[in-house]
């Protein structure tokens, strides 16, 4: 039964905020309440009720990973289109926020699980789904750039303690546009390429691109209103990403060896949780220290790991806590290692 849980909650939940979508009204905000309300609670009941999520799930299917980029892409335009046409902006608006929290909290996660992926196509599938929430660079600096300089200063995502989460989502956006520029252009000098043709093979612009084009066929479908919905679902989408990133590392940093170079990434430098919904429906994106030792390997791999610091919560509450900054700090302040 675990093992179609991985597949039955992201879609299952999504289905319900468009069902929300499509009532409209007060039922436009289910998106939010799933995330604030739904998803904590039966993350604590389900966890309470049937253990937590520690062990694997070697023989669980892929399918649902490769239908999801044809399942957002439905999500996202019907979503659109049928919000394009309500009057009242703050249920139109509602109804996006609750879009953006589907596209960035499982989207982005089967995205992020995607990209990971050894095969072109694979990969390929996870930066369609970054590119409809205008966010495809991420694919870029994640690989190359977060997992190198995760739990240091140079990495963008990685948060200090005591940093207001506030602060941290502008400053993590602005650094993942930035390091993947840096990334690309490296990799581009290294191959020699110039001229015209640097910009045909350069990612970042390749990805730029097809955000230009995605909001030209937005503006073209449903006028502004198109526009503002798929820029604000974006926008919720990539803040939700960088609410978890700033979860995942919180007050964690790699020591200095006497070389003047980090230390290896260990397990000491990632947030774990074990809650039942939250690994079920993100697929065990709560087993992270196992990811950033073994970055290739698939969520069905992913087992908690020894050494790695634990929340008591799961991933949704995380946010709610973190958006409380003075309470954030009051309960996982303690926590952290040599407080």
């Amino acid at each position: 039964m675990r093992k179609l849980a991985y597949h039955f909650w992201p879609y299952f939940l999504s289905s319900v905020s468009v069902l929300g979508i499509y009532f409209g009204g007060y039922f436009s905000a289910a998106g939010i309440i799933i995330i604030f309300i739904i998803h904590p609670l039966l993350d604590h009941l389900l966890t309470k009720i049937f253990g937590d999520e520690k062990s694997t799930s070697e023989n669980s299917s892929n399918l649902s990973l490769y239908l999801w980029p044809l399942f957002q892409t439905i999500l996202l335009f019907y979503s659109v289109q049928t919000l394009s046409q309500e009057t009242n902006f703050l249920i139109l608006t509602t109804g996006t926020i609750s879009l953006g929290i589907i596209t960035g909290g499982f989207g982005i996660t089967i995205a992020h699980e995607l990209v990971h992926r050894p095969s072109k196509w694979q990969r390929g599938l996870g930066v369609w789904i970054l590119a409809t929430v205008n966010y495809a660079v991420f694919r870029i600096e994640h690989v190359h750039g977060h997992h190198r300089h995760v739990a240091t200063p140079d990495d963008p995502a990685s948060a200090k303690k005591g940093e207001n989460i506030y602060f941290f989502i502008p400053k993590a956006i602005v650094g993942v546009f930035k390091g993947a520029k840096k990334i690309e252009d490296k990799r581009i000098a290294k191959l020699k390429i110039a001229g015209p043709l640097k910009y045909i093979f350069h990612r970042c612009y390749q990805y730029h691109l097809s955000s230009i084009l995605l909001i030209a066929g937005f503006y073209f479908l449903f006028n502004l209103k198109g526009v503002y919905i798929f820029l604000l679902q974006s926008f919720v989408a990539i803040s939700l990403l960088e609410m978890v990133d700033f979860i995942e590392h919180y007050g964690l940093q790699r020591k200095i060896k006497e070389n003047g170079k980090y230390e290896p990434v260990g397990p000491e430098h990632s947030w774990d949780t074990n809650f039942l919904l939250t690994n079920t429906s993100l697929y065990n994106l709560g087993k992270h220290a196992h990811h950033h030792q073994s970055a290739s390997l698939s969520y069905q791999s992913l087992i908690n790991t020894e050494g790695a610091h634990n929340y008591p919560f799961g991933y949704s509450t995380a946010v709610i806590l973190a958006l409380i900054p003075p309470l954030w700090r009051k309960v996982v302040d303690p926590l952290l290692p040599n407080t």
